[in-house]
């Protein structure tokens, strides 16, 4: 059985979306019953199990949770909050390399069910991968205490490929308790939406006579913060170069038919002589570059060299400190999860636990990705 999460998919999407994705087993018979969820009927119980261990799985930015049918199998989607997720352990000691430990270490975060093939067969060292139902409506640990024979007790991390939004006011999945109609207050809490950005809390209130703003960052690191004190759309764009004509054009169309008040173009490769010639085609906005020490957005590019990066990191968690609602957005050079990002080369499990520890500490939500969910190749 499965749902996708924030959609409703017709049979032919979703018949399309199998087609593609699980052209490694006998496709299934796909049907549809109701409140989003369909049923997936496969030949065998060896293909079936290949798609459950393959996933996560996702339709576009939704993801498609997927549950093995029984007899007490419940559709209604406020009814359920345990779910199947992934998680891996990171730079596990091989003295706990063992489906019995595996098992053990799992149970601390749920119900598991099996490790991937890689896994069992010990054929990548770098990391453990269990799948294991999760139950949403308790808070998932960050990492769980192993008493070792050789080196006392430590702290094994844990990284989750994939976290489903749950609120515990209405007990649904697809969204949390801060978006919900139900809270306590009776109100929703309305967080300023950015695509495919991380925001620890929004804005509220409306103005008519705003300031309008494009923050550049020309350096290779730099993290600019503008203070806000109303309601404001706001918005980022690595635009990877900033030169041409062409896309100084298409920057102007898209502040217009967005109505962005602030705006962070990175990695924009001006020079200091022609940044006034440039940016004086944008009016009214006006035009900072680099760091501004305020604390409502902070836009963030991020390096791809190791250390610069803690360094990045932690100057977030010093600035989570503050009380007042902040936006963080821009390009990380990270991902959050393996799902996030396809080809040969897998993402390295240490970057995706550093930059989720980030998140952690800055008590940050990752927001819903809206459009295309890969949105740079190399054409390799």
């Amino acid at each position: 059985m499965g749902n996708v999460l924030g959609a409703r998919p017709t049979v032919a999407q979703m018949q399309a979306y199998v087609t593609k994705s699980w052209n490694h087993v006998s496709l299934p018979v796909v049907q549809y019953f109701r409140r989003g969820w369909f049923s997936f009927r496969f030949t065998s119980a060896e293909d079936m199990d290949e798609v459950l261990k393959g996933g996560p799985w996702s339709m576009g930015s939704n993801s498609l949770v997927l549950k093995q049918w029984s007899p007490n199998f419940s559709m209604e989607m406020d009814k359920i909050s345990i779910v199947p997720i992934w998680i891996l352990f990171p730079e596990l000691d091989p003295v706990l390399w063992s489906v019995v430990v595996l098992r053990k270490l799992a149970s601390k975060v749920g119900k598991p069910l099996y490790a991937d093939m890689t896994t069992t067969c010990k054929a990548r060292l770098s990391f453990a991968r269990v799948l294991m139902e999760a139950d949403l409506a308790s808070e998932l640990p960050e990492q769980v205490l192993i008493n070792t024979p050789y080196h006392g007790q430590i702290a094994q991390p844990i990284v989750y490929e994939w976290k489903p939004y749950y609120c515990s006011c209405c007990a649904k999945l697809g969204h949390t308790a801060n978006f919900c109609k139900q809270n306590k207050d009776g109100q929703p809490v309305k967080k300023t939406p950015s695509a495919g950005t991380t925001a620890k809390a929004s804005k509220s209130g409306s103005s008519k006579d705003k300031t309008k703003s494009v923050v550049s960052s020309t350096a290779e690191q730099e993290d600019s913060e503008v203070q806000l004190q109303n309601s404001y759309s706001v918005a980022a764009w690595n635009i990877w170069g900033f030169n041409d004509s062409l896309k100084h054009l298409e920057v102007r169309r898209f502040l217009h038919q967005n109505k962005v008040d602030v705006f962070g173009l990175l990695e924009t490769h001006i020079k200091q002589n022609k940044e006034s010639a440039i940016f004086s085609q944008f009016s009214p906005y006006a035009v900072v570059s680099n760091k501004i020490q305020t604390n409502a957005i902070i836009f963030v590019y991020a390096k791809n060299e190791p250390q610069e990066t803690l360094a990045l990191w932690d100057t977030l968690v010093g600035l989570s400190a503050t009380s007042c609602p902040w936006v963080v957005m821009g390009d990380f050079n990270v991902v959050r999860g393996l799902s996030e990002r396809v080809g040969p080369n897998p993402p390295a499990i240490k970057d995706i636990w550093e930059f989720n520890s980030c998140l952690a500490q800055c008590h940050l939500d990752d927001m819903h990705c809206i459009g295309s969910e890969y949105t740079w190749s190399n054409k390799q």
